[in-house]
C-alpha cells in the first residue's frame, strides 16, 4: 500500500489519514518539518502521537472502507461513494475513472487519501 510523508502531506490528507480536526491539522501545518519523529509525536494530539510509528503514513484501504468513510474521508458525494462501494473490488485506482459518479475532483480527492492494497497470488488448488 503507498503512504504519504507527513511532511509533504496536504491538509486533506492529515485530517483523514490521521483522524485531525481542523484546528489540529493547522497546529501541524505550522510545525512542519519534522526534523525526527519524536518531534512530529510532541505536535500531534496524544490520541494520535501514540499510534505514529514513522513519518510515512499508510493510505487507507478503499476496498475495506465503508460508503461513509468513502464520502467522509474523501469529502466526495454519497452517490459517488455508493458507486465506488458497488464496483469492488477494484483492482486499480484508475478504474474509478469508468464511473459515472467519479468526475475528476472526485476521483483526485479519493486518490489521495485511498489505494488498492497489493494483490496476493493463492493457489486454491493446494
Amino acid at each position: 500500500m503507498r503512504t504519504v510523508h507527513v511532511n509533504e502531506a496536504s491538509r486533506e490528507q492529515l485530517a483523514a489519514l490521521l483522524d485531525l480536526r481542523p484546528e489540529e491539522v493547522e497546529a501541524l501545518v505550522r510545525a512542519r518539518p519534522f526534523p525526527g519523529l519524536g518531534a512530529l509525536r510532541r505536535a500531534l494530539p496524544f490520541r494520535v502521537a501514540r499510534g505514529v510509528r514513522a513519518f510515512e503514513i499508510p493510505k487507507l484501504d478503499i476496498n475495506a472502507a465503508s460508503e461513509d468513510d468513502l464520502a467522509r474521508k474523501a469529502r466526495i458525494p454519497a452517490a459517488a461513494a455508493r458507486a465506488v462501494v458497488a464496483a469492488r473490488p477494484i483492482y486499480l485506482l484508475s478504474e474509478l475513472r469508468g464511473l459515472p459518479e467519479i468526475g475528476a475532483a472526485a476521483f483526485d480527492a479519493v486518490a489521495a487519501i485511498f489505494d488498492v492494497p497489493e494483490l496476493v497470488y493463492r493457489d486454491k488448488l493446494t
